[in-house]
């Protein structure tokens, strides 16, 4: 009986031994799978979308076949150059950018003098500078100018996205009567935030728009293409034509961008919930570890207890 009872006994040591080392390797093993759960899923809880920007244009090489593809080619008339009076009144300063798209379109219009004076007059650099404004403003729809002779592949009336409001900064006395008026600085601040982000924009367009027409000047021994129009008004359309292609490119660019920050922000958004699920396992896991942990901690107690109990009663 005695044999029996330290058989019993050494089982039982045995056991408990057993079960203190399953314990202490099952609690490291959970936490260490629920700390990396746990941080694994705090990562991609937080996960914010990689987003595109910048839009662009198309490039004047790409559509200038496209242009001229139903264009029938005259002889442009010889002329002779005639002297310009310089003007003594004091002009106002043009963005460098508009200057230039400006300067570039006229290189097709100064065969005569005739074709050049009107050019001046239509396209001054006080009109171009409305022309853009209204574009970028977005009051403009493909083709307005064009006429019959639209050749971009968006749909003709497509409205070109406005890039800016043309809004100036909130500043000095601005800035305090909306101080006064109880906007607070945070507001204040996004608002100018936004007002220059836009003006980035803005920039970002007149300068691909000057490349543009810098990529479509003749070159120093040859015609432009346009003069094999004879009629302005014809030319004037072609030329417009032309700029809507590069408008075109803006708008298909804006789309592209769009859909792939859409498709991010999907992606992200599932990575989130994926790493919110993460972050409730691991939750799981830890209630699991302490009720384990809790039950084992009974059944060690009462073992405990049960020796005691042995020991006094004999």
């Amino acid at each position: 009986m005695n044999m029996v009872k330290k058989i019993f006994g050494l089982v039982e040591d045995y056991l408990s031994l057993a079960l203190r080392v399953v314990l202490t390797l099952a609690i490291a093993g959970i936490l260490i799978y629920t700390l990396v759960s746990a941080l694994s899923g705090y990562v991609m809880s937080n996960k914010e979308a990689s987003l595109r920007s910048g839009a662009s244009g198309a490039e004047y090489a790409d559509v200038v076949d496209l242009v001229f593809e139903d264009q029938k080619r005259v002889m442009a008339e010889s002329y002779e150059e005639e002297e310009e009076k310089e003007e003594e009144e004091i002009k106002k300063v043009y963005d460098p950018n508009i200057v230039a798209i400006g300067d570039s379109m006229r290189l097709h219009f100064n065969e005569k003098p005739a074709t050049r004076g009107r050019f001046d007059d239509e396209m001054s650099d006080e009109n171009l500078e409305l022309m853009l404004m209204g574009i970028a403003s977005g009051f403009y729809s493909l083709g307005d100018r064009s006429r019959d002779v639209y050749k971009a592949s968006c749909d003709r009336g497509t409205s070109f996205p406005a890039l800016t409001s043309f809004q100036p900064e909130l500043t000095g006395e601005e800035l305090q009567k909306e101080l006064d008026r109880g906007t607070t600085k945070e507001q204040i601040n996004e608002y100018n935030m936004l007002v220059r982000e836009q003006e980035r924009e803005y920039q970002r367009f007149l300068i691909q728009l000057r490349n543009f027409w810098a990529d479509a000047e003749p070159p120093a021994d040859e015609k432009s293409q346009f003069q094999a129009i004879t009629s302005y008004g014809g030319r004037m359309a072609y030329l417009w034509a032309t700029n809507d292609l590069f408008l075109c490119g803006w708008i298909t660019s804006q789309q592209e961008i769009d859909q792939a920050n859409a498709r991010a922000e999907a992606d992200a958004a599932e990575t989130r919930a994926e790493g919110s699920a993460k972050l409730m396992a691991a939750g799981a896991s830890l209630v699991a570890v302490f009720a384990f942990f809790a039950t084992f901690a009974l059944v060690l107690i009462a073992m405990v207890l049960g020796r005691i109990e042995k020991r006094l009663n004999k």
